[in-house]
């Protein structure tokens, strides 16, 4: 079944990407291409974890660098985006929504695609780059969006959505969470989205101007819809349901959710866990949509290499946040937990030999590091780290923290510091500043979260120590 997603033009993607790590000429400006996968999770063969199909992410991922502890600053699509393209904190901008409007809180921002069209590149958007609802003409030379409509193939499914999408009572529903749909009629937003990118990128080739292009493909992002090939590489009856069900014990109430962007799709309980066979049909899809997604980018970096770049652009490779498929009974994101704020990120650049790359680093770095890389000068005040110098023959600090949040709107604000085998996790009233709640976990037997020990005396120590990190990490980044 993996032969299903290898094209030809993906398999001699080793070679070409190899031939690309020739050292560019000093006065040659690298193109940048950025490929954004939404809510996709560290579940590639890459990072080690065979369950999800997806050859072309773990092709180019021998032929780059990889994070294999990147973590984003806001576990929802909007917020880490706009910290990642902007180099700033969630607290900085005051963003901490899908809805809100980057100039509306920051109208002087130098984004990354602005730091690059300043130095003379062509800069274009397709797709989701930012999220789905902001448009920045400022950073862009082009963008290009596509319906939200076409995230089903079948019409019936397209009605739903729409006349859900209209009611006025105050409670939002859309269709149905996953979606089987129809072959070879391109009839979904990624695979349009896709259209326009390789049309792009052939333009952009032919004119021999440095470009920064972002794609940003929506899936593996609700609703689980992927043509019927996808979903016939997996076998439902074999996907085993997560064996962690429950929330951490003795974790505060605000820590957690009941993940409404789920609930508000048809046949989802408004409480309540969901059926077994329910969670293996939403699991199934988000396999299947992941593949989907992994499909499109392979042909994407095929078309790339058909170009002959490689040798000339850096090329990344980004999820925007973590997510979760039933584990700590837990569905989407929205919580400062491993899995919500861990992604995966591969970089490949003229001159860097591909490594894996460990020690923690956050979405706020990219910025910095790419300008760097590419000889383009980057805003003033960002809080993220040029990691260059590091990726260019040294090794990133081992016990550098990674700092995330997420908001409970009029409840609480939670941070979250992962540093070592540890994280912390306070959560305070926005009004009164008041610990609402907190949270300390231990990895060094796994990766997921199991016990709070916040509360136990003996770790007394250990949390006091962190707290302290990350209050000055905080105040550092105000």
């Amino acid at each position: 079944m993996k032969n299903l997603l290898i094209r030809s033009g993906t398999l001699i993607l080793s070679a070409l990407l190899l031939s690309g790590a020739a050292v560019r000429a000093q006065d040659t400006k690298p193109n940048v291409l950025l490929i954004y996968i939404d809510d996709l999770r560290t579940e590639l063969g890459a990072y080690g974890v065979s369950r999800a199909l997806t050859p072309n992410l773990d092709a180019f991922a021998k032929q780059s660098l990889l994070f294999s502890n990147a973590y984003c600053q806001y576990p929802v699509c909007g917020p880490s985006r706009a910290s990642t393209l902007t180099g700033l904190t969630p607290d900085q901008l005051g963003i901490y929504g899908n809805q809100a409007k980057l100039r509306e809180r920051q109208p002087d921002l130098l984004t990354l695609p602005q730091a690059f069209q300043r130095a003379g590149y062509e800069t274009v958007s397709v797709g989701k780059v930012f999220d789905q609802r902001v448009r920045d003409p400022q950073s862009w030379n082009a963008e290009y969006f596509f319906k939200q409509d076409d995230l089903y193939a079948h019409e019936e499914n397209r009605r739903i959505h729409e006349k859900n999408a209209a009611n006025k009572d105050g409670e939002w529903k859309v269709g149905p969470p996953v979606e089987i749909g129809r072959e070879g009629r391109s009839l979904y937003e990624d695979e349009k989205i896709s259209a326009k990118a390789h049309e792009e990128l052939k333009r952009l080739a032919a004119e021999k101007k440095p470009f920064f292009l972002a794609v940003g493909f929506h899936k593996p992002h609700l609703p689980f819809a992927a043509p019927e090939k996808y979903w016939k590489m997996y076998d439902r009856s074999a996907i085993r349901l997560p064996d962690s069900k429950d929330v951490p014990a003795g974790s505060p109430p605000v820590a957690f959710w009941n993940w409404l962007e789920l609930r508000a799709f048809q046949g989802i309980p408004k409480d309540g866990p969901l059926t077994d066979d329910v969670a293996r049909e939403l699991i199934h899809g988000y396999l299947a949509a992941t593949s989907f997604s992994d499909d499109l980018a392979g042909q994407l970096l095929a078309e790339f290499e058909k170009l002959g770049l490689a040798k000339d652009t850096i090329v990344v490779v980004l999820g925007d946040n973590g997510y979760h498929l039933g584990e700590l009974g837990q569905w989407v994101k929205y919580v400062n937990t491993e899995l919500a704020t861990h992604i995966p990120l591969m970089l490949h650049a003229p001159g860097l030999a591909p490594r894996k790359v460990d020690g923690n680093i956050e979405l706020i770095d990219l910025y910095p590091t790419l300008c760097s890389l590419a000889g383009v000068k980057a805003a003033d005040g960002l809080k993220g780290r040029d990691l260059s110098p590091s990726l260019k023959g040294g090794s990133l600090p081992s016990d550098a923290p990674a700092l995330s949040q997420v908001e409970r709107p009029g409840r609480a604000m939670g941070y979250s510091l992962r540093s070592g085998n540890w994280r912390y996790t306070l959560w305070i009233h926005p009004k009164t500043g008041e610990t609402v709640g907190e949270e300390l976990y231990d990895y060094s037997n796994g990766g997921i979260e199991t016990v709070n020990l916040a509360d136990k005396p003996e770790y007394k120590t250990t949390k006091d120590e962190l707290a302290a990190k990350m209050k000055a990490l905080v105040e550092s980044r105000k």
